[in-house]
């Protein structure tokens, strides 16, 4: 207050100013001596409580008396610098020699700068290089008291260590861009949802799912790109989201694309709260699984013919085969009662074929029954129940079926056994009865990486699989991929028209 009396008073302002006199204080007879010990316990609790404060703050205090050239440093700025208190003479010398030397020209131009404009005061953002090579980073402010003619006298300051301040926000700024890229280059829909369900952001990749421009869902309410039989169960998903019934959720449905049709989402939704746990905002991540509904449909459209087709494949084996037999047998058995009645001898050699054809019958449906389940799989190895069908089948059909199994093969799953003997039971089936051919390979083995893979080739007319397809043709095609589909198995079809046909199946024993 002295200089700003002095600076602006006419009368003060020319007088020359002496330097004051120091003399020894002295002591104020009037002043009692517990009140003198009071004030000095006071000053020397208030001094202690601006260290502790300084100190748990990392902000520390400096002056510097610019006409002899000296400085004070508060214990915090030493250790700021990695000092201990008082360790050295505070200086301005020192002061730049802990200056990182990529920052200390900066800082001696914002020095000088302030020192020769009135109008602002010393702030500066640098780093500082302590004795064991760590680097802080520190703020400095200073303010600058001049004389009556505006030269600086002094410049008390202060100087912080923000480095971890500056860490927590370079963080903070990594968490956001990640966060950016990932909100913009994410292949799932990303939405945030008000609590009330209106939608205030979302990415490109949901734009394109629900097919809207990059400004037409803002505002939009979620239940109106909702299919309407999905709305009530949405709604009430919400409200147990908002009420902290539950914290996330995952579920699948079905949305409206702005086209009209529908398009299915499995969608994770989740409640966002702040620090006092109040739900702020809902965040959603939706995965496009519109074709994998459509495959699925597909499977279950195939997987309901091929049950059909196999019961009237079943229906007519039993019919055609066994039921035939049985009545033939059933008719010879009743003219022999009818001519024993009549007194008539029992024809010996009409009994003989009627026995056979039982026999015959027995026989078919033994082997219908193996077919639908067979038992026998659980006492033998994959490749030996493949060799004793394959060789039946040859037996049958005159046609060369050749096994080659490897040795290594190992305990298999019984699921895997049963649907791989099925696969390749069809697959042999269907070149003996449609490929034309005279000779067919069966080759099972297991790779190094556990995969068991079938081969089973033959040598007959194959076909165009593109045209197969369109007419929907190869029933049984159909049933070696839904059975693979049950182990979890990629079927492979190679065929052309006279060059046969090779079907490759590759099933995980790991999975």
């Amino acid at each position: 207050m002295l200089i700003h009396t002095i600076r602006h008073n006419p009368v003060l302002r020319n007088r020359p100013m002496k330097a004051p006199r120091l003399s020894p204080p002295e002591v104020n007879p009037l002043v009692h001596p517990t009140d003198r010990r009071q004030a000095r316990d006071a000053l020397t609790s208030s001094a202690s409580l601006l260290a502790k404060t300084q100190s748990m703050t990392h902000l520390g205090n400096w002056a510097w008396a610019m006409r002899d050239n000296t400085m004070t440093w508060s214990d915090e700025v030493y250790r700021i610098f990695g000092l201990a208190p008082q360790q050295t003479p505070a200086t301005y010398g020192g002061f730049l020699d802990h200056i990182h030397p990529q920052h200390r020209p900066q800082v001696i131009q914002s020095m000088q700068q302030a020192l020769s404009d009135t109008q602002h005061d010393y702030r500066s953002e640098h780093w500082v290089t302590r004795p064991d090579g760590s680097i802080r980073i520190v703020v400095e402010q200073g303010e600058i008291i001049r004389d009556a003619v505006g030269q600086p006298l002094r410049m008390e300051g202060t100087i912080q260590d923000v480095t971890d301040t500056r860490q927590v926000e370079q963080e903070l700024f990594h968490y956001k861009e990640r966060f950016k890229n990932v909100f913009r280059f994410s292949c799932l829909g990303i939405v945030i949802v008000t609590l009330d369900g209106y939608l205030f952001e979302s990415n490109a990749a949901l734009r394109t799912f629900l097919g809207y421009g990059k400004t037409e869902l803002h505002g939009m309410h979620i239940l109106d790109l909702t299919h309407p039989d999905d709305q009530e169960a949405t709604a009430q998903r919400l409200t147990d989201l908002r009420t902290r019934k539950v914290m996330s959720k995952t579920i699948e449905r079905r949305f409206l694309h702005k086209d009209g049709h529908i398009v299915w989402g499995k969608t994770f939704i989740s409640v966002m709260r702040d620090a006092e746990e109040t739900p702020t905002f809902l965040f959603a991540m939706i995965q496009d699984i519109t074709e994998k509904r459509m495959l699925q449909q597909a499977l279950s459209h195939i997987q309901e013919e091929v049950e059909i087709r196999e019961r009237q494949r079943l229906a007519s084996t039993i019919h055609d085969g066994a039921i035939q037999l049985l009545q033939v047998m059933l008719l010879r058995t009743k003219s022999v009662l009818e001519g024993m009645r009549r007194g008539q001898p029992v024809p010996l050699e009409m009994m003989e074929s009627t026995c056979q054809g039982m026999t015959n019958a027995i026989e078919q449906l033994r082997d219908l029954s193996t077919d639908l389940h067979p038992s026998f799989l659980e006492q033998m190895t994959l490749a030996e129940v493949v060799r004793w069908k394959c060789e039946k089948l040859a037996t049958q059909s005159a046609i060369v079926v050749h096994v080659t199994a490897e040795e290594e093969l190992g305990t298999l799953d019984n699921k895997i056994k049963r649907n791989a003997y099925f696969i390749i039971q069809e697959a042999v089936t269907n070149a003996i009865k449609h490929a034309q051919c005279t000779q067919i390979e069966v080759l099972l083995r297991k790779t190094s990486d556990a995969i068991l893979c079938l081969h089973i080739a033959d040598n007959g007319q194959g076909f165009a699989w593109e045209t197969a397809q369109k007419e929907r043709k190869g029933i049984g095609l159909a049933l070696i991929e839904e059975r693979a589909a049950r182990i979890h198995g990629t079927v492979h079809f190679f065929s052309a028209p006279h060059k046969g046909t090779t079907l490759v199946v590759r099933i995980a024993l790991n999975d």
